[in-house]
């Protein structure tokens, strides 16, 4: 992901061999496509990054953004249109699930949860090569049995965020083979958020 402020952005890359569509969020998470007349296909485009939010771009050749061949850009205002004052923010967290082991088989992530506070607010980033794993959000039956719920509520771009909106207990799973059954499951307890 790339943070950026309010800014032009070049994409270069090889003429004939990628190009470039602007998509929404549905459209990155599963790779659809908008109509070839809508591509970006000079191999040095420039994408005008005009309104602060998330921009999401994918390369529409053959299976290259099943292949991690996508980009989500953060947009964010100008220091001078920040607002003056502001109410006091809860204190939030960006976590990467296991640190640097990231989402893996062979790694405890129990024993790394253990003694981390989560609060609502937090954001959960499960990092991994997409296509290796996934993620879904279950409940304290489908954590115990691995069950795992329909296809299409799978997250998979290998850099799935989850906000954690509400206290209470949270529990995800990898649906692909037999990770979940090998270990690969995380169960935690979101507390109430923290104030500044």
């Amino acid at each position: 992901m790339l943070t950026a402020a309010i800014v032009p952005t070049i994409l270069k890359y090889h003429v004939g061999a990628h190009n470039v569509f602007k998509v929404n969020g549905t459209g990155f998470q599963n790779c659809i496509k908008p109509k070839v007349g809508e591509a970006l296909s000079t191999g040095n485009d420039t994408v005008v990054l005009a309104a602060p939010g998330r921009k999401w771009y994918v390369c529409g050749v053959g299976k290259h953004c099943e292949n991690g061949m996508k980009l989500v850009i953060n947009v964010f205002p100008l220091p001078e249109q920040a607002p003056k004052l502001s109410p006091p923010a809860p204190l939030t967290y960006e976590v990467i699930v296991g640190d640097d082991a990231g989402w893996r088989l062979g790694f405890d992530y129990q024993a790394w949860a253990k003694g981390k506070h989560f609060r609502v607010g937090d954001k959960l980033v499960f990092q991994y090569y997409p296509g290796d794993h996934n993620v879904f959000k279950v409940n304290g039956t489908g954590f115990q049995n691995c069950i795992r719920p329909p296809p299409t509520e799978a997250l998979t771009t290998g850099n799935d965020t989850i906000v954690l909106a509400t206290p209470g207990r949270k529990w995800y799973i990898c649906g692909v083979a037999q990770h979940c059954e090998k270990g690969m499951k995380l169960f935690l307890t979101v507390l109430p958020p923290a104030t500044r």
